[in-house]
């Protein structure tokens, strides 16, 4: 399921492009920022995570099994809204989420080392 419209990874430009972008000031925050807010206010992206409740309430044939690679951004809001509509306390919820900073920490440092080189 797609949840943004764009791409405002920036997956698809060139390593030139990325590579003056990422080197402006503030360009990681601003970018995140942009895309945290988009994953809320976006119509695109309400539509998607609309779909994936009526998944969820129409599934009947067992347990759901839903990821992407690092779990933080488009299906961590997913996880966060599920949490919360299952009446999961808002501080667990938030716990949860910075989880994936934990489990992810070794093979994001190794990503910046690579990104430096």
């Amino acid at each position: 399921m797609t949840v943004l419209d764009q791409d405002t990874t920036y997956s698809t430009i060139t390593p030139e492009e990325f590579h003056r972008l990422s080197h402006s000031n503030g360009f990681a925050y601003k970018q995140m920022m942009n895309t945290y807010r988009r994953l809320i206010t976006d119509e695109f992206s309400q539509q998607a995570y609309r779909q994936f409740f009526d998944y969820l309430l129409n599934q009947d044939d067992g347990a759901i099994l839903f990821h992407c690679t690092k779990g933080k951004d488009r299906t961590g809001i997913a996880t966060a809204l599920f949490f919360l509509a299952v009446g999961i306390d808002k501080k667990t919820i938030f716990q949860d989420y910075l989880l994936t900073d934990t489990y992810n920490h070794e093979q994001t440092e190794v990503e910046l080392e690579r990104m430096v080189e």
